[in-house]
């Protein structure tokens, strides 16, 4: 399966899909380690664009982006100091300012599912009192199910699960373990054969892969293991930036021999250079903290905080709605 190349509408209405109404203009595609946000912003953009369809008496605002830089890095040292400023006050410039300010993410990635919801909710931020949200517990068994049934009601569903980036398999499901763990927002699904598939939003594209597919990866993320991040810049010889972010060693160094092979394959005499700013960071966040339950209530070895008081994407989907809409969540999810 893989990317959808045709245009969104089109593909769903060939594939007799069930999908979400109206399916909002795709954002920028994601940068740095960030993918909950920006499948949170997408499904908020999704709920603002309903309101200004349909109409009705609860009016929403235009929903924060993902991130503030939401095009490129900044060429030149931004405004962080007054952000930060204004962020005590409660006037956040992205969800990741929010999540990152609140504590609930370090970096940008969410590996938990409750705080996803957390940064929906938003409180005590311009945007607090719209929008709420829940973590719904699935199994391999139910998991196919539960998502149809929400999307029947025209609701998209936010997953973690474990995500290919090989070539032939980009975006699919897989299963390491937890350790190549994403968000992506499942905003359709439509059945060939007896095979029922997921339409999901992803890198400021469209994707689909089998449901099922995304529930057995789903129900294996149980890795404790510490992901090292550092802050990275791209710059050519002219001082333009072309990456500032957090990342991987081997994914940032793979990003830029992709961009030299493209600058040699059309003669760009672009030079790239790649510098490591600051010390290394690692990702404090946890996907199951127990182990199967063999190391249950143990100290963490590098920050001393417990086990138990981190982590939680295994078996388990977010739903994030509009607030007076939470009744009816709540009905489709009990049937």
């Amino acid at each position: 399966m893989g990317k959808i190349k045709d245009e969104i509408n089109s593909f769903l209405q060939t594939s007799s899909a069930q999908a979400i109404h109206p399916v909002p203009v795709p954002l920028p595609t994601q940068r740095g380690p960030t993918c909950g946000f920006y499948a949170l912003a997408y499904v908020l953009t999704y709920w603002h664009d309903r309101f200004q369809l349909h109409g009705g008496s609860y009016v929403t605002k235009k929903p924060l982006p993902p991130r503030t830089n939401l095009d490129g890095p900044k060429q030149v040292p931004g405004d962080k100091q007054a952000r930060a400023k204004a962020a005590k006050k409660g006037a956040y410039t992205s969800l990741r300012q929010f999540g990152k300010f609140n504590h609930l993410t370090v970096l940008g990635s969410v590996f938990n599912a409750e705080n996803l919801v957390k940064v929906a909710r938003g409180e005590k931020s311009q945007y607090a009192g719209q929008f709420d949200g829940k973590v719904v517990s699935v199994t391999a068994d139910n998991f196919s199910a539960r998502i149809k049934s929400l999307l029947e009601w025209e609701c998209p569903v936010i997953v973690p699960y474990d995500v290919s980036i090989a070539d032939s398999t980009e975006g699919e499901p897989v299963s390491e373990r937890g350790e190549a763990a994403h968000w992506v927002a499942i905003i359709g699904h439509y059945t060939v054969g007896s095979d029922d598939y997921a339409v999901f939003y992803n890198w400021g594209e469209f994707y689909t892969a089998k449901l099922q597919a995304f529930a057995v990866s789903n129900a294996q993320l149980t890795s404790n293991r510490y992901l090292t991040f550092a802050k990275y810049r791209v710059t050519d010889q002219d001082g333009n930036v072309y990456y500032s972010d957090y990342g991987r060693r081997k994914s940032v160094r793979s990003m830029v021999k992709t961009w030299k092979e493209q600058f040699d394959q059309t003669g760009d005499q672009t030079k790239l250079k790649l510098d490591r700013h600051g010390s290394k960071l690692h990702n404090p966040e946890f996907n199951d903290p127990t182990r199967g339950g063999t190391r249950l209530g143990l100290l963490d070895k590098k920050d001393q905080r417990l086990r138990l008081a981190v982590g939680g994407l295994r078996n388990k989907v977010v739903v994030v709605y509009r607030k007076e809409d939470a009744a009816q969540i709540a009905g489709v999810l009990s049937q």
